[in-house]
């Protein structure tokens, strides 16, 4: 420390001072100090709350579910990337990890993936859609 000296890290355990202006300096520093803090949390509230009035809640999967996984980071063997479908699959839930992660069980073509997707990845997989995609 520059100072020469170890600052005191707990000022209520430091001896009273007994010169007036120096108390009151303390003083405004406490309130200062305080005022800074409750701002501080009242910000953090504030961006707290608008950002989450932006976010909405992640689909909620099962295991055994079908989804459909999107393709932009995926390696697939197509001539063009422009051309490929944005999602492959279906491929079926195998764990949920946590609210926002899950895990697929993806066919040996793709072992070189990694089996664990972030739930905005994946789109669940409809019936109907299944249907018209294989005829």
């Amino acid at each position: 420390c520059s100072l020469a000296y170890q600052p005191p890290i707990f000022l209520s355990l430091e001896p009273e001072v007994t010169v007036p202006s120096a108390h009151a300096f303390i003083q405004k520093c406490h309130r200062t100090w305080k005022r800074a803090r409750r701002t501080l949390l009242q910000v953090r509230a504030c961006t707290k709350a608008q950002a989450d009035r932006h976010q909405s809640k992640p689909p909620v999967y099962f295991v055994d579910q079908k989804v459909w996984l999107s393709s932009k980071n995926i390696p697939l063997c197509s001539v063009c990337n422009k051309l490929a479908p944005k999602f492959t699959g279906p491929f079926t839930v195998t764990k949920i990890l946590n609210p926002v992660a899950v895990h697929l069980k993806l066919p040996p073509a793709h072992r070189r993936v990694h089996p664990v997707f972030h739930v905005s990845k994946l789109k669940p997989c409809h019936w109907v859609c299944l249907l018209q995609v294989l005829q």
